[in-house]
C-alpha cells in the first residue's frame, strides 16, 4: 500500500475485508486515509430483527470504526483537502 500512497496526492481509502476496528487502525498505520465497509454493514443489516434494530446497529457499528481511525485530519496535506471535503459532507457517516 506504500507505493499507492508515495504515487498520488489523492487519498487513499482500502476496502476489502474491514469489518473490526482493528483493521481500520492497522491499515491507518500502513498509510490508509480511509477504509470502505460493505459486507459487514450488510451483515449488521441481516442480523437485526427489525429495520430499527438494524439502524442501531449499523450506527454502533459505524462509530466504532470510525473511533478507531486516528485524530488527524486529511488537511494535513492540502492535495488530499478534497477528500477530506467528501467526508465531512458525507451523510451517511455517523
Amino acid at each position: 500500500m506504500g507505493a499507492a500512497v508515495e504515487e498520488t496526492t489523492k487519498p487513499v481509502a482500502v476496502g476489502f475485508g474491514i469489518s473490526r476496528p482493528e483493521h481500520v487502525k492497522q491499515l491507518s498505520r500502513w498509510g490508509a486515509d480511509g477504509v470502505i465497509v460493505g459486507s459487514a454493514i450488510v451483515k449488521q443489516l441481516g442480523e437485526a430483527e427489525s429495520s430499527e434494530e438494524g439502524l442501531r446497529r449499523v450506527a454502533s457499528f459505524v462509530k466504532a470504526l470510525k473511533a478507531a481511525l486516528p485524530q488527524h485530519s486529511l488537511y494535513e496535506n492540502e492535495d488530499k483537502a478534497y477528500g477530506s471535503q467528501l467526508l465531512q459532507s458525507s451523510k451517511c457517516l455517523v
